[in-house]
Parts: structure tokens; sequence; C-alpha cells
């Protein structure tokens, strides 16, 4: 439970300066819940209350409750903190009992504090842009190489500068415990990550259309030229005259094998020979890059008896 009598001194919210009513009355209202829940044992849901007071009307004893306040919830840094701004503020104003009470809580705290030591070397001093921070706010070059107390629980260490890859640490802080971190030097991002290599350019797809019609034809023509040598085959064992007369019903299946082998050998072969012929104009014709077609432009490839034929069809 929090004993409230321990703290006489600061039984009442002295100002530390000029305030308006309706601020005054709600920092009162605040302070008033916020002690009755420290009297409770609530220190956590105090001390939001307290600070909320504390930025309405910034009273030294409201100032000094925080502190407790924090001292109680752990926040041992941040606590500290606020004792030696209550006895620097009760100092100003000739509080003697209460800057005593306050630096006294302070030098009570400090063996306690975890103390940090960001270590910057003059190697990653370099870095243009170089940005510290602790637990996401920044640390003024003036801190780096300096002791500085932080509430115990993990403390996160970031460093990052334009064009280097960023490094991250966490560490645990105890009680009374000091740690030094070096900040190590920033690697340079690699190029995919910083600036892109320009594209290259590749096989324009009427090109590719071209290459794909011509292997057609190639695939036809060796279905034609099997067809033609199953026929040639046939025709050589069939035994049948030059009028088709033939000795045995055999030998009349086997020619009449061989006539249809040869016609889809022919009809092959005429399809393979065009699709050849027009992949290899397609591809012949296509533009270098895409750049050198009209936008929403694509291929058509037109075979026919009388010719093949390549145009540009514009959607």
């Amino acid at each position: 439970m929090f004993a409230a009598g321990a703290l006489l001194a600061f039984a009442q919210p002295a100002q530390a300066g000029p305030t308006s009513e309706l601020d005054e009355a709600a920092a009162q209202a605040l302070f008033d819940e916020a002690m009755s829940l420290m009297e409770a044992g609530r220190f956590s849901a105090a001390c939001p209350k307290l600070k909320d007071s504390l930025a309405l009307d910034p009273a030294i004893g409201t100032r000094f409750y925080f502190a407790t306040c924090l001292e109680r919830t752990g926040r041992l840094a941040s606590a500290w903190t606020s004792y030696v701004a209550a006895a620097d503020e009760a100092s100003t104003l000739n509080r003697r009992d209460q800057e005593r009470e306050a630096r006294w809580r302070a030098e009570a705290l400090r063996p306690r504090l975890p103390w940090l030591t960001v270590v910057v070397p003059d190697e990653v001093r370099g870095a243009a842009g170089l940005q510290i921070r602790r637990d996401g706010h920044a640390l003024r070059e003036a801190q780096w190489g300096a002791a500085v107390p932080v509430d115990p629980g993990v403390v996160s260490i970031e460093a990052s500068a334009p064009g280097r890859m960023p490094w991250r640490m966490r560490w645990v802080a105890r009680e009374g415990e000091r740690v030094t971190i070096a900040v190590p030097p920033l690697a340079a991002k690699p190029r995919s990550a910083s600036a892109p290599p320009p594209a290259r350019p590749g096989v324009p797809p009427a090109r590719w259309a071209g290459y794909a019609t011509g292997a057609a034809g190639v695939a036809a023509l060796g279905v034609g030229a099997a067809f033609g040598l199953h026929a040639a085959v046939m025709k050589g064992r069939a035994s049948c005259d030059a009028q088709g007369r033939c000795a045995t019903s055999s030998d009349a299946a086997r020619l009449d094998q061989a006539i249809s082998s040869a016609r889809i050998s022919t009809a092959t072969s005429v399809i393979g020979g065009a699709l050849l012929a027009g992949g290899v104009v397609l591809a012949l014709t296509a533009p270098s890059t895409d750049a050198g077609r009209p936008a929403g432009a694509s291929s058509q490839l037109t075979v026919g008896l009388s010719g093949i034929a390549v145009r540009w069809v514009v959607r």
C-alpha cells in the first residue's frame, strides 16, 4: 500500500507557475483521483492521471508524486529524472523541505539505475545522414559516448544512414547494470536495394510468335515426312499393277494405306512449309523492340493458297 503520510512535505501540489482556473481545477481533480488510486496500490492506473495533471498544471507536488508513482511501477530512470526536476523547481521557489526530500529520493535511486553508453566510432560517424535511436527516439550527437540512465527492461538501439543497411540490437537492462554498446560500421546497401539496374530490352512478343510459328512448321514437315515414308513402304509391299489391280485382298489393303498416308503427307507438308515460311517472315519483319510498334498493336499471320501475309493490327 502507498504510505501518503511519509510525503507530508508534498501534501499539496504547490504550483510552479501561473495557470488558468479551468486547467487548475481539472489538474486538481486528476491529482485527487491519482492519490486515491495510489492509496489503493493501483500505481499503473495512477501514473497516467498524474502525467495529465502535470501537463495542465506543472505543480511541484504533482511532479514529486508522479516520480513516486513511476518508481513504484519500476520505471527507475524516469522516476529519477522527475525527482531531480522536482528538486530543481523547489530550489527555484526556495522550498527547502521539498528540495531536500526530492534530492534524497533521487540519490537513493541512483545505485539502482541501469546505465547505457552508446559509442559511435569515428569510422561510423563518417556515414552521411547517420541517425542513432534509442527506443525510437533520436540520440543527439552530444549523447553519443555519454552514460545515460534507462528504465529496466528491453532497450532497443538502432543506427541508420541513407544508402546503408540499418543496424539494430536489443539489450535487457537490469537494475544497477552499466553497459557500453558500440555501433558497428554500416554496410552499403546492395545495388538492387538502392538503385535497380536499367531493364534490358528483351525479344519482342511478335518475334517470339515468329519463332513459334516456324517451329510448328518444322514439326508439321516432320509429320509429313513420316507419313510419306509410310506410304512408300506400304506401296512397296503391295503386289499391285499400275491400274491398281492387286493380287490379293491384303495387297489391296496395303495399297489403300499407302494412298491415305500419301495424302496426309502432302497436306501436312504443305501446311508445314507455309508455317515455316510464315514464321521466318514474321520474325524478320517484327520491330527490334516493343517501342518500334504502335501501342496496342499485335501481329496477325495469314496463310492461304495464294501465299503468306503478315500484317499489324492495332486494337
